[in-house]
């Protein structure tokens, strides 16, 4: 994983969920997901062509993405 491609995608999402949610984002580990498909229950994908092929897919579960105090 090229970490000139990820570190892009790392900031523009926090710097959206800050701007946009007024939220802190607590970045873990990026990884190459090569197991079956996603078990979150909201994700965002991105796709990508030219240089870099592929998608980039952000995955929370619902408790993350929920607004605060929505019912469940």
């Amino acid at each position: 994983m090229d970490v000139r491609l990820i570190n892009p995608f790392v900031s523009a999402v926090q710097n959206v969920f800050q701007t946009m949610a007024s939220t802190e984002v607590r970045v873990g580990k990026p990884y190459v997901k090569t197991d079956g498909p996603c078990s979150a229950d909201v994700s965002g994908v991105i796709g990508l062509c030219g240089d870099a092929t592929g998608c980039a897919v952000l995955s929370f579960p619902k408790a993350v993405a929920a607004p605060r105090g929505a019912a469940s």
